[in-house]
C-alpha cells in the first residue's frame, strides 16, 4: 500500500519527534551531571573560604562576609538551572505528546492491534508529581534553598544580626524561596497542559 504525503509527513515526524526526546533526555543528564558539579564545588569552595578567613583574620566576622557572597551568587546561578529544568520538561512533554498523537492515528486504523506505548496525546502529563524529572526539579529547589540558608545567614551574622534573629530571617527567606520556585515550577508547566 503506497503512503500518501501525509503518512510520509508524520513517519518523518515521528522519526524526528522521537530525537528530540532522546535529545532532551540527554541535555537533562549533562545538566544534572553539571549540576552535581557545580553544587558539590561550592560547598567545598565555601567551606574552604570560610577556614581561610576564619584562621587568617582577627576578625572572624569577615569569614562570613566572603562565605555569603558565594553562597547568595550560586543560588542565582542555581535557581536559572532548575528553572532551565523545567523548561527541558516542558519541551520533553510536548514532543512526547506529538509522538503519542503520531501513533493515535495509525493505530487506529489498525484492526485487532492493542498497542502497549501510550496512544492518548494529553499524556505525559507536564505537571506530574510522580515524575523523576520533577522530582529532579524539586531536590534542585531544596538544594538551591540550603545554600540561600546558610549564605543568608553567613550574610546576617556579618551584618552583627543575633545568631537566632539570623536563623529566623534567614528559614523565612527559605521558606519563601521554596514556595515562590514550586509555584512558578507548577505555573510553567500546567500552562502547557493547557
Amino acid at each position: 500500500m503506497a503512503k500518501t504525503n501525509t503518512e510520509s509527513f508524520l513517519d518523518k515526524e515521528y522519526d524526528q519527534c522521537f530525537e528530540h526526546m532522546r535529545h532532551y533526555e540527554n541535555l537533562t543528564k549533562d545538566l544534572l551531571q553539571f549540576s552535581y558539579g557545580y553544587y558539590t564545588a561550592i560547598a567545598a569552595l565555601s567551606i574552604g573560604i570560610y577556614q581561610y578567613f576564619h584562621e587568617t583574620h582577627s576578625d572572624s566576622v569577615a569569614s562570613f562576609g566572603y562565605t555569603a557572597i558565594l553562597l547568595i551568587l550560586s543560588v542565582v546561578i542555581g535557581t536559572i538551572i532548575t528553572i532551565q529544568f523545567v523548561r527541558y520538561r516542558k519541551y520533553y512533554v510536548n514532543t512526547a505528546r506529538q509522538v503519542n498523537r503520531i501513533r493515535q492515528y495509525y493505530i487506529e486504523n489498525l484492526d485487532k492491534f492493542n498497542s502497549a506505548l501510550p496512544t492518548d496525546p494529553d499524556i505525559p502529563k507536564a505537571y506530574n508529581p510522580k515524575s523523576t524529572q520533577l522530582h529532579t526539579i524539586y531536590i534542585f529547589i531544596i538544594v538551591n534553598a540550603i545554600y540561600l540558608y546558610i549564605g543568608l545567614y553567613c550574610f546576617l551574622r556579618y551584618a552583627h544580626i543575633f545568631k537566632i534573629l539570623s536563623s529566623y530571617l534567614a528559614f523565612l527567606v527559605l521558606a519563601v524561596y521554596v514556595v515562590v520556585l514550586w509555584l512558578q515550577t507548577k505555573s510553567i508547566l500546567k500552562k502547557s497542559e493547557s
